[in-house]
């Protein structure tokens, strides 16, 4: 993992370069229309809108992104930051509870690895079906992550949908 400092600065080097393109797009349709002649009141208080919005747009993410630096910084971000899930049902009980891959964020930006993901328990007992997933999501985006658990049992394999969210 990157040094705090290294993180910080690249936080805001994607920023500025996220704002930049946003800032150029809108220039360059300004610019494009004052070439064209096609510029008028109308476009003038539309690209003023825009502007302001983007003006704040920006001030908002900057403000963001200094918590976040703030955060960072501060070593806070490298204690594990534990989950839990809601309870789930095997369809099989007693059965013998394995993830079937990763968990994925909602966008599929960001994944929690088997790994990370804890089945609780991973073995039911006989007339047992439910249990829960804990998650170590340090370092991960907020968010809710899906998946699978497979239930194994001596003569049948189920699947169960699962998720577990991340604050």
């Amino acid at each position: 993992m990157a040094s705090p400092l290294a993180e910080v600065v690249q936080g805001y080097s994607e920023l500025a370069s996220f704002l930049l393109k946003r800032w150029t797009e809108h220039a360059s349709k300004v610019a494009e229309r004052l070439d064209d002649g096609s510029y008028d009141a109308d476009s003038a208080a539309a690209d003023l809108a825009t502007s302001v919005s983007l003006t704040v747009e920006s001030g908002f993410l900057f403000a963001s992104e200094a918590l976040d630096a703030a955060a960072i910084l501060s070593g806070g971000q490298r204690e594990p930051h534990l989950v839990d899930s809601v309870a789930f049902s095997s369809p099989l009980p007693g059965a013998t509870l394995t993830l079937a891959g990763p968990l994925a964020n909602t966008l599929d930006t960001d994944q929690l690895p088997a790994a990370v993901v804890t089945i609780r328990p991973a073995q039911l007992a006989a007339a047992a079906a439910d249990f829960t997933l804990r998650a170590d999501a340090t370092g991960h985006h907020g968010g809710t992550y899906w998946g699978t658990v497979r239930a194994t049992a001596p003569a049948a394999q189920g699947l169960v949908p699962v998720w577990i969210t991340v604050q």
